[in-house]
Formats: C-alpha cells, structure tokens, sequence
C-alpha cells in the first residue's frame, strides 16, 4: 500500500517524497527497498518508445529532481546505485530468455522502426526518428555502463548477430545510431555471408550503397575534406560490391541472358532496391566461383577466363568500374585498360586476316567491307596503347601474323567492335556488289596498304624520335632491344610496301584477279621466287629493281639479262633476227661474272625452260659451246 501511495504521489506532487524520506531516514534498509520497488514499477511501465514512456522518463526525472532538493548526497548516491541495480538485473533476465540476445533499448528501437514501415499510421507516433536516436544512444550509455561494455561494442555485437541470422533490416535498423559503423559491420559480415550470394548483395545494399555513400558526402567533417582518400574498409566495400557486380555479369552472360548496369552495386547507389528482380538471372553457383577467383586473381584475368568473347565495351565498363583508392590503383588500372586494348588490336588483327581469305574466294562470298571495319577497329585499339615499348611489341607480333596460314576466328564468339553494328552496317553495303571478281585486286591493295599504313603510324619513324619517347627509367639493354625490333618492323613495312607496288602491276598467271593467298604468295616470295615471277611476267625492270633491292648473286642477274634477251628475241620476225640478236648477248661477259661451267648450265636451262624456238635453243647452246 505504500508503494501505491508513493507511486502516486510521484505522478501527483513530487514533495510526497520528502514525507516518505523524513519518515524512513533512519531506516536506510527499508528505503533502499521502497526505492527499488518505485523504480521498478516506474520502469516497467514502458517498453516502447512512445507518450508511455515520456510518462516514465518525467516520473525519473521528478524523483531524481527532489532527491537533489534534499541537499542529501547519500540519498542521491543510493538513488543511482539502486538504478543501476535494477537495469543490472534487466540485463541479466533479458540475456537469459533467448541466445540471441538483444539489448532493450536497441529492441526498442527495432520496434519503433518496426511501426515506421509503409501501411502504418505516421501522426500517431509522439517521438520524432531523430528523437528516438538520441534517446536509444542515451539509455545505450547506461546499459553499456551497468554492464561494462563500451557503447560501440555493443552496437557491433548486435548488428552481426542480426548479420549471422540474415536479419539484414535488424542489422540497418541497429547501426542508425552509429551510421559510421556500416562499411565496417558490412566487411565483417561478409565473411559471416558465405555463399550466400542474395544475402551478400542484400547486406551492402543495405549497410553500404543504399547509405554509407550518402553519410560520407553528408558527414564529410567527419572525414576531414571531401577530396581526401577513403579509408580502408570503405574501399574494401567499394571492391566486395565491384566483385558482385562481376559476379553478376558473368551469371547473366552464362545464362544467356544481357546484364543490365542498373543492377550494378556500384554505380546505382541507394536508389537499386530492387533485391527480387535481379535473382531471376541469378545463378549462385557461378556467382560463387567467380567470387572464390576473385578472392585470388585480379578482376581482367577472371573476367576473361571465364567470359573469353566478352564485347569490347561491355570489357571497357566493367574494368573501369573497378574502385580505386590511391594513386598506384590508378596506375594499376590504366595497365589494365591498355592491356585490353591490346588484346581486342590482336582479335581485330585476326578476324580482318580471316574474314580477307573468306572476301575473296570462289567458294564462300563474304562482303568485302568487313576486313577493312575490323581493320579499323585494330587501328582505334592500337592508338589507345600510349605505351610505346608494348606498341612496337604488337607491331611485331601482327607482322608475325602476315606470316601465317589459315588464320581464322569466329567473329560471332569474338568481342571485338566489329562483330557488332558496324559489321551488319558493312554487310548491308557490300550486299549490291556484283562486280567481286572485278574488284578483288582492288581490295587486295587496300588492304594491304590500310594495314601497312595502321603499322607504320605505330613504330617511332626513328632512333631519335624513340629516345625522345622512352623515359629515364628504361636500361640501355631495353633501348637496344626495342631499336633492334623498331628497325625490324621498319623493313618489313617498307619492303612489303614494295611488293604491293610490284603487286599492282601484276595478275596472276591465269590472267584473272588476285586472291588474298595468291598476293600473299608474293608478299612472302622469296627475293629469287619474286625474280623468277618478273621474268615469266616480262617485267624485267621491276626484275631488275629486285635485283639491286635484294643485293642478289650475280647469277640471278645473269639470268634475268639471259631471260630479257630471250623475251626480245622471241619479238624478232626472222632466224636472221635472232642470229644477230644473239651476237648482241655478250656471253664472253657471263662467263667471266659465272664461270664456264655454270653459264653453260644457265644456257641449257633457259634453252629449255624460255626459248620459244627450236632455232633459238639452238644457237644458245652452240654459243655456250664456243
């Protein structure tokens, strides 16, 4: 009955208090149990925050308040200790109804947030959200102090609980009182996460995109100015929501289906919320092979490996979504790009050398624009190299390339740029052609020479340009070998750009047109092959032109001489013609530069393999005989 008066001369009139401490002054036993009992009927009254528990805070506040008026320290000491006393046994009897345990004023907080979702009337509710917070860190400070734990530990503690038991919306609602503390409960709880591919997706939408972007931006005095670095475990965030989007990818891509980036965890911020829409592409198993990859090797040499076609730009917007956080990050990423681009030069290279041998044969027509897109691609990819040591590298491993066969891709399962729109574009336009036969050694010598042109702007022009290039850092060893390739590479250029003139004046011996093999025969002819093709084509300059180009033997010259004078010989009109004409030859000259015997095996053999007469044979070898 005492307590029922006294709880109600606290919500009455405070001085009732007063007359309950004079009439028990002398009996501290029995008004540290009347105090007890009043607290714990004062505190129990409310379990939410809410009007209830205004009620009981004022109610604390009144009593707190007249024992000060007091003027009697011990009172006030007795006051907070039998506060202390009866959270301390809150503690103790919460901790004991369930394992996963939750303190009270973080379960209060659960269940105001709990009210605030969609379908709840918001008027009624007496405490702001921001209130709430502040009230729920102040109760935390006394619960973490009865119970000796420091604040934030606590937080952490309850936010991966809820984390382990895939209470995802626990763990966000938990950490508002701290939002500082969500890029650091979301990398803790991705381990606690483990194949678990939805609910690692839910957690950082959750606990990193959806809010920690925001609260840096909003917060930024908390990390000094906004231009500087982001912590660690931010940037470790950044990189677990780049590796599920490249998880993603990869899941969609094997299933056929086209990724979207506005499921991307790192560019759509707090606005993707949609958890549901993106499971339907989603395949866990491959989800988690590409994070076990990820966890070892680098984002390009997974992406790659395991998605070998992947299209140029879909490449180009998933490695440059890659975070970074410092400087050498940057560097590091730049490599990658360029490394990229290299591989898709060396794709384009390939699927223009195939689709040239398909352009032009008598069995499969393909358009003839199609090698000069791909071309155009490699020539793109190939100016985005600012490397210059790797660009004369790739000049040579294309001109390595021209030297082999039956190269061959299918552009359908390759991610070059011209296997898309261009290429459809391309084959709409070659579609009217009707003249292919007509203009196959047209397309052959551009060709030829937009490829040519593509290397030759990609090599120094000379030494001095390439030292001028290289910087400090490259040894004297490295210098010589990139002048040594660049030197190389120069030759090849300016050689084939010869035989593509020699090319031009010449048909093949059926007198039709070029075939990409057939040009190639003579692009790659040895220099005595190419002579051999000058004489049986009569063009005895561009013969002689080989001749000085090639340093060849003094054989070779006496056999195109031998060869010009049985070709002008053959134009005589009578024996007579070609008596006289044989006195011009001067074979006295050819024995001296040969030796007899090899001018009398030179003779017989352009006796019988040139001469068009019996007559004319004949007087080649009584000539030799003399």
């Amino acid at each position: 009955m005492l307590l029922g008066r006294v709880s109600k001369a606290v919500m009455s009139k405070g001085q009732f208090l007063m007359y309950v401490f004079s009439i028990l002054i002398m009996d501290w036993i029995s008004l540290s149990t009347v105090l007890k009992d009043l607290l714990k009927a004062i505190l129990s009254r409310s379990k939410d925050f809410g009007e209830s528990w205004l009620m009981m805070r004022n109610q604390m506040l009144k009593i707190y308040s007249e024992a000060l008026s007091s003027n009697c320290r011990d009172i006030v000491q007795m006051m907070q200790s039998i506060h202390d006393e009866v959270l301390s046994e809150e503690i103790e009897i919460d901790r004991g109804q369930t394992d996963d345990f939750t303190p009270r004023p973080l379960a209060r907080l659960q269940n105001y947030l709990a009210e605030l979702k969609p379908g709840h009337n918001l008027d009624d509710k007496t405490l702001s959200l921001n209130e709430v917070i502040r009230l729920c860190k102040t109760e935390m400070y006394h619960y973490a102090r009865v119970s000796g734990l420091h604040v934030l530990e606590c937080i952490m503690d309850t936010a991966l609980s809820a984390v382990k038991r895939e209470q995802l919306e626990e763990a966000s609602n938990v950490l508002q009182l701290f939002p500082q503390l969500q890029p650091l409960v979301a990398a803790m709880g991705w381990d606690l996460l483990a194949g678990k591919i939805a609910a690692r997706r839910k957690l950082m939408q959750l606990l990193w995109t959806s809010k920690s972007q925001v609260i840096r931006l909003e917060e930024s005095s908390l990390y000094g100015n906004k231009s500087d670095e982001i912590s660690c475990v931010e940037h470790l965030c950044d990189t677990l929501c780049y590796q599920l989007d490249l998880a993603s990818f990869v899941a969609c891509v094997n299933s056929g289906q086209s990724w979207n980036s506005k499921f991307s965890l790192v560019r759509s911020g707090k606005e993707q919320a949609a958890f549901s829409d993106e499971d339907v592409y989603s395949d866990h198993f491959v989800e988690n092979f590409v994070l076990e990859r990820l966890s070892v090797q680098t984002p390009i040499r997974v992406l790659f490996d395991v998605v070998p076609g992947i299209k140029f730009r879909e490449a180009i917007e998933l490695i440059t979504m890659q975070p970074i956080a410092s400087t050498l990050e940057a560097w590091k990423r730049k490599q990658d790009v360029e490394l990229m681009h290299m591989r898709y030069a060396l794709e384009s290279v390939v699927l223009a050398l195939g689709a040239m041998e398909r352009s032009i044969s008598d069995e499969i027509e393909t358009h003839q624009n199609v090698p000069l897109v791909h071309l155009k691609d490699m020539r793109s990819h190939l100016d985005a190299i600012s490397n210059l040591p790797r660009k004369i590298f790739m000049v040579n491993v294309m001109i390595s390339l021209l030297h082999m066969d039956n190269i061959s891709a299918n552009s359908m399962r390759c991610g070059s740029r011209g296997s898309d729109s261009k290429l459809s574009t391309a084959s709409s336009l070659g579609s009217n052609c009707s003249t292919r036969s007509e203009e196959g050694n047209k397309m052959v010598i551009s060709f030829t020479s937009l490829l040519l042109d593509i290397l030759r702007q990609n090599i120094p022009s000379s030494v001095v340009e390439l030292e001028n290039t290289l910087d400090g850092g490259v040894s004297t060893a490295s210098r010589q070998a990139l002048e040594w390739q660049m030197s190389i590479s120069a030759r090849f250029i300016e050689e084939w750009e010869w035989r593509l003139s020699i090319l031009q004046h010449l048909l093949p011996l059926s007198e039709r047109q070029w075939r990409w093999k057939e040009a190639l025969t003579v692009l790659r002819a040895a220099p005595s092959k190419l002579l051999n093709l000058c004489m049986q084509k009569a063009k005895f300059d561009i013969g002689e032109e080989a001749v000085h180009r090639f340093s060849l033997s003094a054989e070779d010259k006496a056999t195109l001489e031998l060869a010009e004078w049985v070709d002008s010989a053959c134009k005589k009109a009578s024996v007579d013609d070609v008596v006289s004409r044989v006195q011009d030859l001067d074979f006295s000259s050819l024995r001296s530069q040969l030796g007899p015997l090899s001018t009398i095996l030179l003779c017989i053999d352009v006796a019988a393999t040139s001469a068009k007469s019996a007559g004319m044979s004949q007087q080649l070898l009584n000539q030799v005989l003399q």
